[in-house]
């Protein structure tokens, strides 16, 4: 049996060590508006860069699915893509890579009425690298804490809404796509168990998870989907969103999009 004492520490452990890789980036982080990092004393191991992130609509509750997701579905991660450095970054000699992962739709738990089709096969916007010391090559993978960075190789569930463009032009333009909820709304899922997989970046076991959150997370809601599917199939989940009430939807505010010309 796995030992309550030992999962918190292997965590801590964990995270110390990105915290020091961090650290050794010469200053890296203060280029990053809005990211944090751990505060202690950083266990000294080669690691990635932590930080923290807002969710993009709420994601914590079963209701939160229903209100805001066209669909909740199943996927496995195949691929992945590092994308061009922004022309900013560059110049500076430190910055973000920007990383996209081509999740397959393995299965549809869940839909609302709407006029999007099913999706087949999903581009998805994942943490990607930080770079500093004007080398892109020497890389250091972005952590963000309480959710899974999605890799390659590994399923997940995710709630996904359809998002039209912000903008057309400029460094923050995109066309339209499918979007997760936030944080919440993406739970590991190999060998189809929730909460089997990986998380943070570290692949752990459903029962290191549901250990885990008996000792309390301040990422997680306790009472949300995230912990309380911990260890159950995706048909519990499939119930628990039929069940749920849809509330109003609040308007979301997004941050102003750079839609300059870079």
């Amino acid at each position: 049996m796995t030992n309550l004492g030992d999962i918190a520490t292997r965590r801590d452990l964990v995270l110390r060590r990105r915290l020091t890789a961090a650290l050794c980036a010469g200053g890296l982080l203060a280029g990053f508006a809005g990211y944090s990092t751990l505060s202690g004393s950083p266990a000294q191991q080669p690691g990635g860069v932590i930080f923290t992130g807002a969710d993009h609509l709420p994601n914590a509750k079963a209701a939160d699915w229903v209100t805001y997701a066209d669909f909740a579905v199943a996927v496995t991660a195949t691929s992945e893509q590092a994308q061009p450095i922004d022309k900013t970054s560059a110049a500076r000699g430190e910055g973000i890579v920007a990383r996209t992962v081509t999740l397959v739709v393995d299965d549809v738990l869940w839909a609302r009425e709407t006029d999007s089709a099913k999706p087949k096969e999903i581009s998805w916007s994942a943490s990607g690298w930080a770079f500093a010391d004007g080398d892109p090559d020497k890389r250091q993978e972005m952590i963000e804490l309480g959710t899974s960075r999605v890799e390659v190789g590994h399923s997940y569930i995710i709630a996904i809404k359809w998002e039209e463009p912000m903008c057309t032009s400029g460094p923050d333009a995109e066309g339209p796509r499918w979007a997760g909820l936030g944080d919440g709304a993406v739970l590991p899922f190999d060998a189809a168990v929730i909460g089997n997989g990986e998380y943070e970046g570290e692949v752990r076991t459903a029962d290191e998870a549901m250990q885990l959150a008996a000792l309390g997370d301040e990422h997680h809601d306790v009472n949300g989907v995230a912990t309380e599917m911990l260890g159950k199939p995706a048909d519990a989940l499939v119930t628990a969103l039929r069940d749920a009430e849809p509330r109003d939807a609040e308007p979301f505010k997004s941050p102003t999009p750079n839609c300059e010309a870079d």
